[in-house]
């Protein structure tokens, strides 16, 4: 006999015969390290010996099982795609691309998200931790924790990108970090308009103006002032595509409530606080037709026409 050459096969072989040679020792050894072989898996050992006639058969097949790891590094996450024409996919499906007739699981503040199930090397894989980072950000902050392949990720900022990476956990430890992915939030209604301010009050008019809002990746396309004097129900409403506007027709020394509320092609953003301002008190009206009713050697009585 000359040397013993070693074969194996793993669990995840499709062929009971399928045995592959990992090693081969002269006759004298009666020791081999076998190494790089798969966490948490089964394999079936078997032996032969060879000499100068030939073959032996196989030594009894022996079956090993390696200690299981901490998880395998897991896939990149991904969006999940709803299409409304779910049950009849195959038929509609290039109509539904055509018309747009899907919805990507991303929204102005939400994304869903999934990904495949993390290798636990032998161990189960009990959670799955969802980490992001903001517009590139090298800082992650924990989003999602569960043991389902997928998850909800709320309260983000429109029109911003967020990058995304997987852990895979097992009693064994946690996996290394999946590769990282980028995605980006659809554009949303504006923000809340701010710093709405009154200046140049008069007693009949005065100019509103305000701070231009977030458009939250869509323009702004108009902006409406409500105005509502506090002696009336009914309240003036202004459109302007400018930060500001001209009130014109007040009441003098009057009380008024204003608010702005920005639009774009997603929706209204939120009305903004409201400013509240009085007009100014008229000017008297200037007398006239002042003449001289009757006098003493110590005083006069004047009349006018008009009065204040």
């Amino acid at each position: 006999m000359r040397k013993y050459v070693i074969e194996m096969r793993s669990e995840l072989s499709t062929e009971s015969t399928d045995f592959e040679v990992v090693g081969i020792v002269p006759a004298t050894e009666t020791f081999i390290r076998l190494s790089n072989l798969a966490p948490g898996r089964l394999f079936w050992l078997r032996i032969r010996a060879f000499g100068d006639f030939g073959i032996s058969d196989s030594f009894p097949t022996q079956e090993l099982l390696t200690h299981a790891s901490i998880p395998s590094q897991p896939s990149p996450v991904r969006l999940v795609l709803f299409f409304l024409h779910f049950f009849f996919f195959f038929f509609f499906f290039a109509l539904a691309v055509y018309l747009k007739q899907y919805q990507v699981s991303a929204t102005s503040n939400s994304m869903s998200l999934k990904w495949m199930p993390v290798d636990g090397n032998g161990m189960a894989v009990k959670e799955h931790i969802v980490e992001l980072s903001e517009n590139g950000g090298k800082s992650f902050a924990p989003a999602i924790r569960t043991a389902a392949l997928q998850g909800d990720v709320s309260h983000l900022q429109p029109f911003t990108e967020y990058t995304f990476r997987l852990q895979g956990v097992s009693n064994r430890g946690s996996s290394a970090w999946s590769p990282e992915v980028t995605f980006k939030t659809l554009a949303g209604s504006p923000a809340a308009v701010t710093q709405v301010a009154a200046s140049d009050v008069r007693s009949a008019q005065a100019t509103v103006s305000w701070q231009e809002p977030s458009e939250n990746g869509a323009k702004i396309e108009k902006y409406t002032v409500f105005v509502q004097p506090e002696d009336q129900q009914q309240q003036l409403v202004i459109h302007s595509t400018k930060p500001l506007v001209r009130l014109d027709s007040l009441k003098p020394n009057s009380v008024y409530n204003v608010r702005v509320q920005a639009a774009n092609s997603v929706g209204l953003g939120p009305l903004s606080k409201p400013l509240r301002f009085i007009s100014l008190q008229e000017k008297p009206v200037a007398v006239t037709g002042l003449h001289l009713v009757s006098a003493t050697h110590n005083a006069v009585k004047v009349q006018t026409s008009k009065k204040e």
